[in-house]
């Protein structure tokens, strides 16, 4: 059956995804590209409208319109700057239109938008979370969440993260307790966390997927894939088993309550250490089209259960031997 689909944010790598997704289950779904900007994306889609920043919008009047305009039958969000906006207005929109948007809770949106509380979570819920450090007022200093003792130097090496951001965006390292103390905070401490490092001569990082349907069924299996980074991008990918991934990422999605969608949540470490998790993206990924290359069209499947249609034949597929892909999306110039 033919979908109208739309995409908010079709810009970015996400979004890209999301078009090959939609693109390689059924040429005849019609897609509505939405962003802030004239992108190559702008072109892949069958209309493109241009809308300013929808965290900027003073209300969601102008989103209604497109989806009655364009009979949408679902909404998918591909900008992680707009899952929060669109989680908040989401009941409204829904109820002034036709479409069904693909989107989490905003309680766990919230959750995955800040690092500090991610890692809490995920403590209290069992899972082994690498040392991490809250800056405490009362105290003026940095306190484990783990044992609520002071930083000292045996902690380092030490990776300071802004609470909110994904992609390795300002993160930086710090190898002793005296480097430490000279760095000048652009912001306030209580703006980031400080997490012990990981990086390891046999430590790697995996990007961890599930599925999750609107009535709580996770009928893929958890999918992870090594990955090697560059800025932040996955610049190599290769799928990865793991019985231990599989195990912590059905305890994370248990504990999620009502959680729809994409779940994504970004690990480091190896087999013979254990996996600690970095991060948890509540939305789709930017390598949503690598495991689509692995036939697993997680964006179909959640546009049919969304639709009450059958979903079955996106469930289970499996290839005798899986890709690895390489992303090249700059160009570098030596001499």
């Amino acid at each position: 059956m033919p979908f109208r689909i739309a995409i908010s944010g079709i810009g970015t790598s996400v979004g890209l995804g999301i078009i090959k997704s939609i693109r390689s289950d059924s040429l005849d779904h019609f897609i509505l590209g939405i962003d802030n900007q004239l992108t190559a994306h702008s072109y892949m889609v069958d209309k493109f409208e241009y809308i300013e920043k929808v965290e900027n919008l003073k209300n969601n009047e102008r989103i209604v319109k497109l989806l009655n305009e364009f009979k949408i039958n679902v909404l998918l969000i591909a900008s992680e700057y707009e899952i929060e906006w669109f989680a908040l207005n989401k009941i409204d929109i829904e109820r002034k239109s036709n479409a069904k948007i693909c989107i989490a809770l905003i309680e766990w949106i919230k959750l995955g938008n800040n690092k500090l509380k991610t890692y809490k979570f995920l403590n209290k819920i069992g899972v082994s979370v690498a040392a991490f450090f809250e800056y405490q007022f009362t105290e003026d200093n940095w306190i484990s969440c783990l044992n609520d003792e002071p930083l000292i130097d045996n902690d380092f090496p030490l990776f300071l993260k802004p609470n909110h951001g994904t992609s390795n965006k300002g993160i930086i390292k710090f190898d002793d307790l005296d480097e430490f103390s000279k760095f000048n905070f652009p912001l306030q401490k209580s703006q980031y966390v400080l997490q012990k490092s990981l990086c390891g001569k046999n430590s790697f990082e995996v990007t961890s997927s599930i599925i999750i349907s609107k009535s709580g069924e996770v009928e893929f299996e958890p999918f992870h894939a090594q990955r090697k980074l560059n800025k932040g991008i996955s610049w190599e990918v290769q799928k990865i088993n793991s019985p231990k991934l599989d195990e912590i990422v059905l305890l994370i999605s248990k504990n999620m309550k009502d959680y729809l969608g994409s779940l994504n949540i970004q690990f480091m470490g190896s087999e013979d250490i254990g996996f600690y998790p970095l991060e948890v993206n509540t939305r789709f990924s930017g390598t949503t089209s690598y495991r689509l290359a692995c036939r697993r069209n997680e964006v179909m499947y959640l546009v049919n259960d969304l639709m009450d249609e059958n979903k079955s034949k996106y469930i289970g597929l499996k290839l005798d031997k899986y890709p690895i892909m390489h992303r090249y999306v700059e160009d570098y110039l030596a001499y």
